[in-house]
């Protein structure tokens, strides 16, 4: 169900004190001070995003995928917020 894997990565974000923008699209906004080191990041682990423009530069879209690529992206990207912690 693609609206209780969306929920589950609402849930991650949050817990992890991430801003996102939730979209009724298939895709959302993830905001970060440094969202093309995250975007390096994840793409040397295979996983692509799109860096925003101005107004959005400190942003990143990615495509909502199926349980388990969001498991993948999940686990992931938490490894970079762990490298990276303030």
């Amino acid at each position: 169900d693609r609206h209780m894997d969306d929920l589950s990565l609402e849930h991650f974000f949050r817990e992890n004190e991430v801003r996102f923008y939730p979209s009724s699209s298939n895709f959302m906004l993830v905001e970060m001070m440094d969202a093309k080191s995250a975007a390096d990041y994840l793409k040397s682990q295979g996983i692509l995003v799109r860096l925003m423009h101005p107004p959005l530069e400190n942003t990143f879209r990615m495509s909502l995928r199926r349980m388990p690529e969001m498991e993948h992206f999940m686990n992931v990207f938490k490894g970079y917020l762990e490298k990276h912690a303030h």
